[in-house]
C-alpha cells in the first residue's frame, strides 16, 4: 500500500491576546509574515481583531496574493466595534481580495 502524505497545513493566527483596533502601521507590522516570498500559510485567522480601513487596504493586496493558496480564513469578529458604514467598506474589501 501507498502511502500519501497529506499536505503540510501552516497557520498564521493573530487571534490571541487582547481584542483591539488595528489601523494600517500595525497591519504593516503583523501581517509581513504573510508577504514573505514562498511562504506556505494554508489558513489565516484575523479573528477578534478588529480592521479599520486602513487596515483592510493593507491587508488586501496580501490576500489577493494568497489567495490561491488558502484553504481556510477566518474572519470572525474582524469588523467588531467598527461604525456599520466603515464596517461594510471593510467587508467589501476582505469579500474583493479573497474573491474566487
Amino acid at each position: 500500500m501507498e502511502k500519501v502524505d497529506s499536505p503540510c497545513v501552516t497557520v498564521f493566527d493573530i487571534s490571541g491576546g487582547r481584542r483591539t483596533f488595528m489601523e494600517a502601521e500595525e497591519a504593516e507590522e503583523i501581517l509581513r509574515p504573510l508577504s514573505d516570498k514562498g511562504n506556505s500559510y494554508s489558513k489565516i485567522c484575523f479573528s477578534d481583531r478588529s480592521f479599520g480601513l486602513g487596515a483592510a487596504r493593507v491587508a488586501e493586496p496580501i490576500l489577493i496574493s494568497l489567495k490561491d493558496q488558502l484553504t481556510e480564513v477566518d474572519l470572525s469578529d474582524f469588523i467588531a466595534g467598527r461604525p456599520k458604514e466603515e464596517a461594510i467598506e471593510v467587508m467589501n474589501i476582505f469579500s474583493s481580495a479573497l474573491e474566487g
